[in-house]
């Protein structure tokens, strides 16, 4: 279809033209079945008209307008075949019932008036607000968006209170592309006095979630704030890390802890300050766990990135660390090659001392959660870097004592498996309920190795019972079991 004043080319169903602006008269498309009817009642009124018309013409002509074989008796026309049996009325010709010409003048303009009439009403039918929300509802469940925008915004100019339609309208706008003016009418909509606290919040909620998509966050944090919603929607935020321990000085080496946000990945740099040297420890590293300041002067500083790429602000915090270490422990024998069992010793350890010796089989720092000496242990069989440490009772770490000891003689069976195995034995027997040496009521068993002796043909692990307390110590049992080092098998001991 083309523009009447500028020929410009318009969209079908539009009521303007997008170039020059000049109103378009569209002739409604009217429904097939009221058509009909229409036209069915026009034809018939027509041809009544047309027929009194020539009797009319017929009358003035002196001409009989009917024919001269139709009668009327009585009810019935059609002479006697068309009267009820046993009725005996004459037959009276039909040319002597002529039609009055008031009455067909009469019928005349009846007729033209039924028929503005209908005009009228279809007119009105297809133009009223029913029959264009009609049609846009029919465009939007068909998509048309284009088509149901510009027609729920015309229905709008007329009802501008209606919110529902108001909600409908900015679905509109967002199904054609439009997401500037979707947020706007939904901010209108938000911001109505006649809007329910329920389509209000829906509004709201929109226009978080259409930010949310854009990654446009500051955006969405503003709208959170403006409805009140910041305990719902906590993941446009990201709070600052917190540090612990405290910023103070401390003799005692502590274990630095960074806690942010569920969900939130803590970025951290750590440099460390002892007597003249300076040395950077992590360097906007992401923190996985507690890191341990031994000595010196510890400066820290952390933020957080929450899943949506927010970021917190940076906190800083200051540690002093100046302990003083006691003696670390005199290990003997010295690390080497043996060939027969041996026995490792800590020659100065005292019990009851308060101080506390720990150590490790495998290379790592030992701590306070490591395995703790507490009198002669068993020389593994194979190579293992024992490391050992003496924590006094102020919690102040010693240096650390390492070396690589290795007890050669033919094993099969490393003493971490041997452990797993009598444990496993245990458990298959029903002394415990689990291969961790769970008990009824939770407490638990475990088994230590004590020593290494040789029974003919091999060498065999022995291990003793205990009872776990929960102070971390345990109870010896008196029960014994050995495992062969070649063969793995179990057997009960002496010792």
């Amino acid at each position: 279809m083309k523009c009447p004043s500028c020929n410009a080319e318009i969209k079908e169903g539009s009521l303007y033209c997008e170039k020059c602006g000049e109103e378009i008269h569209i002739v409604p498309v009217f429904e097939p079945e009221i058509e009909d009817t229409c036209r069915q009642t026009i034809e018939s009124m027509t041809k009544g008209i047309f027929h009194a018309r020539e009797s009319l013409e017929a009358q003035k002509a002196g001409k009989d307008p009917y024919d001269q074989d139709e009668t009327y008796s009585g009810e019935y026309a059609g002479g006697s075949a068309g009267k009820p049996a046993g009725d005996n009325t004459q037959d009276v010709p039909l040319r002597n019932k002529r039609i009055p010409k008031p009455v067909i003048f009469s019928l005349i303009g009846l007729a033209f008036s039924l028929i503005i009439g209908t005009v009228v009403c279809l007119t009105v039918y297809f133009t009223s607000d029913g029959y264009k929300q009609k049609c846009a509802d029919e465009a939007y469940a068909a998509q048309d968006y284009a088509k149901a925008s510009m027609l729920y915004r015309e229905l709008l100019e007329k009802d501008k209170y209606n919110i529902g339609l108001k909600e409908i309208y900015a679905d509109c706008l967002r199904g054609e592309g439009n997401i500037d003016g979707y947020i706007a009418e939904l901010l209108e909509i938000a911001d109505n006095s006649y809007a329910t606290q329920a389509q209000k919040l829906s509004a709201y909620e929109k226009v978080i979630s259409i930010y949310d998509e854009q990654g446009d966050y500051d955006s969405a944090r503003s709208i959170v704030e403006q409805a009140g919603l910041t305990d719902i929607h906590k993941e446009f935020y990201c709070n600052d890390p917190v540090i612990s321990p405290e910023e103070a000085k401390y003799e005692l080496p502590q274990y630095l802890v960074i806690k942010g946000d569920e969900g939130a990945e803590i970025h951290y740099t750590v440099t460390c300050e002892n007597g003249v040297q300076a040395s950077v420890i992590a360097d906007d590293e992401i923190y996985e766990g507690p890191i341990l300041l031994q000595e010196g002067i510890f400066r820290i500083s952390a933020y957080a990135v929450n899943e949506r790429g927010i970021t917190s602000g940076q906190v800083k915090a200051v540690i002093s660390i100046i302990p003083a270490p006691p003696d670390k422990p005199e290990v003997f024998p010295k690390p080497g090659e043996y060939f027969e069992p041996r026995k490792i010793k800590i020659l100065d350890y005292k019990e009851g001392s308060g101080d506390r010796v720990y150590y490790t089989i495998d290379g790592s720092m030992p701590n306070s959660g490591s395995y703790e000496y507490t009198g002669e242990m068993v020389l593994l069989p194979g190579m293992h870097e024992y490391r050992f440490i003496r924590i006094n009772e102020k919690g102040i770490v010693s240096d650390t004592v390492d070396g690589v000891y290795n007890l050669i003689l033919e094993c099969n069976y490393p003493a971490e498996e041997a452990h797993d195995i009598i444990m496993n034995r245990l458990f298959e027997s029903g002394i415990i309920q689990s291969p961790e040496g769970h008990l009824p009521g939770g407490s638990r068993i475990d088994v230590i190795l004590r020593d290494i002796k040789w029974y003919d043909p091999s060498y065999r692990y022995i291990f003793e019972e205990v009872y776990c307390l929960e102070d971390g110590s345990y109870q010896p049992i008196g029960t014994f079991l050995s495992l062969d080092f070649i063969t793995g098998e179990v057997a009960d001991a002496e010792y």
